[in-house]
């Protein structure tokens, strides 16, 4: 299975980390939105954007208002 969880990037890239292309197309975004992502600048998404991706890559979200 390919994880789609980014590595340190000290080190070299694992085996079952899967290059950026291939997580970004199983993600539905392009390369570059993908590389902003990895990058922590989820401000250039939106929620529905963000809530989308996770979905894609197997995750469940709840959201939780106060």
């Amino acid at each position: 299975m390919l994880s789609l969880v980014p590595w340190n990037h000290r080190g070299p890239l694992p085996e079952e980390c899967a290059p950026q292309a291939m997580m970004a197309e199983a993600l539905g975004l392009t390369t570059a939105r993908l590389n902003a992502l990895l990058k922590d600048k989820i401000g250039l998404f939106s929620l529905d954007a963000l809530v989308n991706i996770a979905t894609r890559a197997g995750l469940s979200v709840r959201l939780l208002v106060k």
